[in-house]
């Protein structure tokens, strides 16, 4: 008897198409497009967010300089004060080598008046009151008046040495009337430790006589304690960290030094050391970029961070620039869109298994059927008995059951007719047969 042939392992292959064009139909299409959706939200993000920091970096160098034209504002007057329109004399005096009758009585007055003032405005710091020689006849620091017990060659004391810096005078010398410049001192009148370099320049006005000319010199420097509080309660958007730098191409030893930063926890009123540049915190490119462009946005190369600049220029009369950086780890500005994609990765995952095991259950529902059908035709084309087929659920293999059936059926009834027309042929010969032997018989007979 011919054996029955096997049939391929139809449920996995069933179950492989089923799997495959689930997933290439719906899942993986799905699956691409929602991450499409994502990256051009994430520029999106990236482009407004960009603008934000921005304005946010615009709008903190707008207060700065608000507040250093209010103390320019507020030098510019103390030059027009009362008691230092009083000691405009005695500066004349001292001009021409004299002292003046009341020396003492209106310096300590313009001392009181000085000392008053750095008392209500706590941001103006050490302020002195120079001779056309460059030598500090009054100095306010700390809001105290300087003694004066440092003699020369003019027949008063000074409250510091006297000046020998022919460089610095003639800075002086250039300054423009009426106006408030910015200069630094040398060394040997900095407020700070030998070595470390100030924050900020000083403000410098000729003092002027009526009649007379330039009999003097106001400095004063800012303490920088609003420029740290506005650095400090700035906002920072997504977590950035604020560093404020100086751009300074006359002097290569402040050129690229960094005047606050947040990371290391350095105040813009502290020293400053030669070695805190924008090149050793950040990068080379930074500084280049702002010659460029004072606003934008650059990644840094050091580290994975982006940082958005704004440029300042802090000083009218010198080419210095202010460049205030916010410095935000490219975590903080992928890290919503990072967990956007893990989650849409992670529903893409959990969505092929869900269609794998449907793909296992559907052709397991499927193949049933047909296996079993398929073994029926090769079954009945053998002869052997059938199985019985249950009635499915779906309509197509249901009505491919009820077309088997009704072939089996039809074949069947046709290979009875056939076999009861084969018999009644078969009698019909025997018949015949047995009336041609009789008709032999009689023949004989007769």
């Amino acid at each position: 008897m011919a054996r029955i042939p096997t049939a391929p392992n139809t449920p996995l292959r069933l179950r492989t198409n089923i799997f495959l064009w689930v997933s290439l139909a719906t899942v993986l299409p799905l699956t691409v497009l929602v991450l499409v959706v994502t990256a051009y939200s994430e520029r999106q993000y990236s482009q407004d967010l960009d603008r934000q920091v921005g304005q946010s970096l615009n709008t903190l160098v707008a207060e700065m300089d608000r507040r250093l034209r209010f103390e320019r504002e507020v030098i510019g007057a103390l030059v027009n004060s009362a008691p230092m329109q009083g000691f405009q004399s005695v500066l004349e005096q001292a001009r021409d080598g004299r002292k003046h009758p009341q020396f003492n009585l209106r310096a300590a007055q313009l001392g009181i008046f000085l000392e008053e003032f750095t008392a209500l405005i706590p941001d103006i710091g050490t302020i002195r009151v120079l001779d056309t020689r460059g030598n500090t006849l009054i100095m306010i620091r700390e809001r105290q008046v300087m003694p004066t017990h440092y003699p020369g060659m003019d027949p008063y004391a000074y409250a510091e040495e006297e000046l020998d810096d022919p460089a610095f005078l003639q800075r002086l010398r250039a300054l423009p009337r009426g106006e408030v410049s910015y200069l630094l001192l040398p060394e040997s009148r900095s407020d700070y430790i030998f070595g470390a370099i100030p924050p900020m320049y000083d403000a410098a006005v000729p003092i002027e006589r009526e009649g007379e000319g330039v009999v003097g010199y106001l400095l004063a420097n800012s303490t920088g304690l609003q420029i740290d509080r506005m650095l400090e309660l700035a906002p920072r958007l997504h977590g950035g960290r604020l560093s404020l730098a100086e751009l300074n191409p006359d002097y290569p030893s402040r050129d690229g030094l960094i005047l606050f930063d947040e990371a290391s926890g350095l105040l813009f009123t502290s020293a400053k050391l030669p070695e805190m540049r924008v090149a050793n915190s950040f990068c080379e490119g930074l500084a280049q970029q702002v010659n460029v462009q004072p606003f934008g946005a650059a990644n840094l190369q050091t580290r994975p961070s982006r940082v958005f600049f704004a440029e300042y220029h802090p000083y009218p009369n010198q080419l210095v620039s202010w460049v205030v950086i916010s410095e935000i780890p490219h975590d903080a500005i992928g890290a919503p869109f990072k967990r956007i994609r893990q989650g849409i990765l992670l529903m893409a995952g959990l969505a092929l298994l869900v269609s794998l095991l449907l793909a296992q259950l559907s052709a397991r529902r499927i193949a049933k059927p047909i296996t079993r059908l398929t073994h029926n035709l090769k079954a009945y084309a053998l002869g052997e008995p059938l199985e019985q087929n249950e009635p499915h659920n779906t309509q197509e293999i249901r009505e491919l059951q009820d077309s088997f059936t009704y072939m089996a059926e039809t074949l069947e009834k046709a290979r009875t007719d056939r076999d009861q027309a084969q018999r009644m042929l078969l009698q019909s010969a025997k018949l015949a047969s047995i009336g041609e032997m009789a008709a032999g018989i009689g023949h004989e007979l007769n």
